[in-house]
């Protein structure tokens, strides 16, 4: 019994390990050894660690925000648009890209809530002990995004497809090209997605997804941006003409324009965030963005129609109306004629209030003892018209004590 681990073994009985040095010691750059079931080993950082669970919080509030998003969009919807609307082809695609929406992020909630999400298969990508379920929803995940993307593709088709109706020329022109962009990227998001599926246990290539994962987000962005701006421009010839016809206030064609607008900006923003900043998950709002503002356009547009519709009343306004400058000249005199009028008044209180420094000051002039300047003048001027005292006194007596009795004939019937 007394024979030692090296004896029996073949392994002594005490095991030296290298301590680090205390200076300059950084635990988080301390590197972790992993041992795979064939014995080899993998080593990693804490900082690496703590850097993969910062991202898995990120991007499951991103997918957590974007479920409570589209499902209050989708409530709405269901409630506010009206019967006859919901069997055409934009609304049931936008029931489509809401409900991917919804299904994508609860997919990608459990992924990051089960055991594909663990440090160990996570940095090491073995699965051997991964139940077959949390692997199957991974894959459909992915595959949810694969329909979120070509359901947004079709709604954003069918966007310039209405705008561009009267145009038939023109229609086909820009419907190719934009086609053939949308077409690109969803092929090259398709191609990314079969090769992330095919993967299953085996980590990617880095000379691979370096590269391709950047590409297939800008190629998925540029042809959002690409329909956006096409429906936008559109929207914005439009307007300008309503403009023209006398329309005023916010219509159907401006909400339009303003979500076009939107669209138009926050796919390109989300793309830079996602290569430049590196915020993960940040891609993923480009598709949930059109998925979202679409319906709320058309919301925004079904409710204010009423507003922008032409009546008998505003055509005859219309007619009655004249040429723009002569318009404009009838407005500039009106808003001088305004402010004549409040110079006026201006110059009629300052003038009462010069009045009534005047009155006060002869006032205070009597109760000192003074003759005042006018009795004065009267005076000097004809000597020979006698004045009463009485009537001065009876005169400026009023001046001083305002409107009422005169204290003096108080006086006089007090005495008779």
């Amino acid at each position: 019994m007394d024979r030692s681990l090296l004896d029996i073994y073949g392994v002594p009985r005490y095991v030296k390990l290298p301590v680090p040095s205390a200076v300059d010691f950084d635990p988080n750059s301390n590197p972790v050894p992993y041992v795979y079931p064939d014995g080899s080993n993998f080593t990693f950082t804490m900082a690496q660690i703590d850097a993969f669970r910062q991202d898995q919080m990120f991007t499951s509030n991103i997918f957590g925000a974007q479920i409570g998003a589209a499902v209050v969009v989708l409530a709405v919807m269901l409630c506010i648009t009206h019967v006859d609307k919901r069997k055409t082809a934009v609304f049931i695609f936008n029931i489509f890209n809401l409900l991917f929406v919804i299904i994508r992020g609860i997919l990608f909630e459990s992924y990051f809530m089960g055991p594909l999400a663990g440090t160990y298969a996570t940095f090491t990508w073995d699965i051997t002990g991964i139940p077959a379920s949390a692997i199957n929803a991974s894959i459909v995940s992915s595959v949810m995004s694969l329909l979120l993307m070509i359901t947004t593709q079709i709604s954003l088709v069918l966007q310039v497809r209405i705008c561009y109706a009267l145009n038939p020329r023109a229609k086909y022109r820009i419907l190719g090209t934009c086609g053939s962009i949308g077409a690109v990227a969803t092929a090259a998001y398709i191609a990314l997605g079969i090769y992330i599926i095919q993967l299953r246990d085996r980590p990617p290539d880095p000379r691979i997804t370096k590269w391709a994962n950047p590409t297939v987000n800008a190629l998925v962005a540029f042809s959002i941006v690409v329909f956006s701006g096409t429906f936008c421009w559109r929207m914005f010839q439009s307007v300008k003409n309503r403009r023209g016809m006398g329309f005023t206030g916010l219509g159907s064609l401006e909400s339009l324009l303003i979500s076009g607008c939107q669209c138009l900006v926050y796919p390109a923003l989300f793309c830079v965030a996602e290569n430049f900043l590196k915020f993960g998950g940040s891609a993923s709002l480009a598709q949930a963005s059109v998925a979202l503002l679409l319906p709320i356009s058309h919301l925004w547009a079904s409710s204010v129609q009423t507003h922008s519709k032409l009546t008998l009343a505003r055509i005859e306004k219309l007619q009655r109306r004249g040429p723009f400058q002569k318009r404009l000249a009838a407005m500039c005199k009106a808003r001088l004629k305004d402010l004549s009028n409040i110079f006026k008044l201006i110059g009629l209180i300052i003038q009462e209030y010069i009045l009534l420094c005047i009155i006060c000051l002869q006032g205070t002039s009597l109760r000192d003892g003074q003759v005042p300047p006018d009795i004065e003048a009267q005076q000097q001027g004809d000597p020979a018209t006698p004045t009463s005292a009485a009537a001065v006194s009876s005169k400026h007596s009023k001046v001083v004590s305002g409107p009422g009795p005169n204290p003096e004939a108080n006086h006089q019937g007090s005495g008779a």
